[in-house]
């Protein structure tokens, strides 16, 4: 279970869904982000012309030993925003379980 403070390390792909579906603001202000330079870069580009493009406001990303889904994020702050299905709890538990049993990526 994640906590007010906790550091919680992303990716672009989970940056750019907490823009898509809207609850980047108040995961931000709950969570400590931390992320590596190149995926800050890859998140604030892309061809702004396409229209499934999300925009990320790179000046708000305060950006393993712990994975915590999106939708679990989402939950700590009391959002339940519609995700993609691979930012869900389920998916999470059903990759640690492939991986567990020795499957690969």
């Amino acid at each position: 279970m994640t906590a007010k403070g906790d550091i919680v390390l992303l990716d672009t792909n989970v940056i750019i869904e907490a823009h898509r579906a809207k609850c980047w603001k108040a995961l931000a202000h709950f969570f400590r982000f931390e992320t590596v330079e190149q995926c800050c870069v890859e998140a604030a580009t892309g061809d702004r012309r396409r229209t499934d493009y999300v925009a990320v406001e790179v000046d708000e990303l305060g950006m393993l030993d712990r994975f915590v889904s999106l939708e679990a994020s989402a939950r700590s702050v009391g959002l339940a925003p519609q995700l993609k299905k691979h930012f869900t709890d389920r998916w999470l538990s059903l990759l640690r379980t492939h991986l567990l049993m020795g499957g690969s990526l």
